[in-house]
């Protein structure tokens, strides 16, 4: 459940609290420790983004995360 927002990517982010991440790359998630090693991996394989599915109201959205 996303609970806050850095300042310096809510720009670049269209992530809003309140968010549910439900799959990061296609890969459920659970867990804060998920997120953080999917995006370190990400990192470490020169990926440029994260494909992430949120669900916001009951609807649920495909975004793409920048790994930046």
């Amino acid at each position: 459940l996303v609970t806050l927002i850095d300042p310096k990517f809510k720009k670049r982010s269209e992530l809003k609290r309140g968010d549910l991440i439900v799959q990061v790359n296609q890969k459920v998630v659970w867990k804060p420790g998920h997120i953080d090693k999917a995006f370190e991996k990400a990192k470490t394989e020169e990926k440029d983004f994260l494909l992430l599915l949120i669900e916001r109201k009951g609807i649920f959205k495909f975004f793409l995360l920048s790994t930046d």
